[in-house]
């Protein structure tokens, strides 16, 4: 927790002054990360968890997030997408290793996931969306893989491998929610689960 004295001085701030400080804080944290040799996404995730919880830095990060949302998040994408090289699969060994790692992580964290759920005892149409959601690699793992290429870690045949996992998992989960969607929607045609979800008023 910051000190309560630098806590009043931010409150009296303009807007346009903290979106500054938060900015400027921001790209240090991510550029000191990057010198002490971790990846820059950790220094932006510290601060945000050293940042107070208060109305006045609330407004400064909802006037980054479209700029996130618009220009970093392509960008970032972009670049994985710059360091992924398909055709170091082309070989029958690599495709093979690739569905293979496919079918391994589809089956662990969706299966995982639909039988912690049904230990829970939820039922089995919720336990297939919270594995179907669970399973969804997106973002976290293409920052985890860019960091081990970065590192040596992964060579540039896995870190392909891997991107085809994240995008192969992330895809399937709109299509699959919307098959169960259907498939509970004609075996129980009087109800309607989104009517369900919305407060009563």
């Amino acid at each position: 927790m910051p000190a309560p004295g630098v806590l009043e001085r931010a409150r009296r701030l303009t807007e346009e002054h903290m979106l500054l400080v938060t900015v400027l804080l921001l790209f240090l944290a991510a550029w000191y990360t990057d010198r002490l040799g971790l990846y820059a996404v950790f220094g932006a995730f510290s601060l945000g968890m050293a940042f107070p919880r208060d109305p006045v830095v609330t407004r400064a990060v909802a006037a980054i997030a479209p700029v996130s949302r618009i220009a970093f998040l392509p960008l970032f994408f972009t670049y994985s997408g710059l360091n992924t090289d398909f055709t170091l699969l082309s070989g029958s060994g690599l495709i093979l290793f690739t569905v293979a790692c496919v079918a391994v992580a589809i089956i662990g964290k969706f299966g995982a996931c639909w039988a912690a759920a049904r230990m829970l005892g939820e039922p089995p149409e919720i336990a297939l969306r919270v594995g179907a959601l669970m399973n969804a690699r997106g973002l976290m793992q293409l920052i985890a893989i860019n960091v081990g290429l970065s590192a040596g870690i992964a060579s540039p045949a896995l870190f392909g491998v891997l991107v085809i996992v994240a995008l192969v998992t992330t895809v399937m989960t709109a299509p699959v929610l919307t098959f169960l969607d259907r498939r509970q929607a004609a075996r129980h045609p009087d109800e309607n689960p989104a009517a369900e979800m919305r407060p009563a008023r």
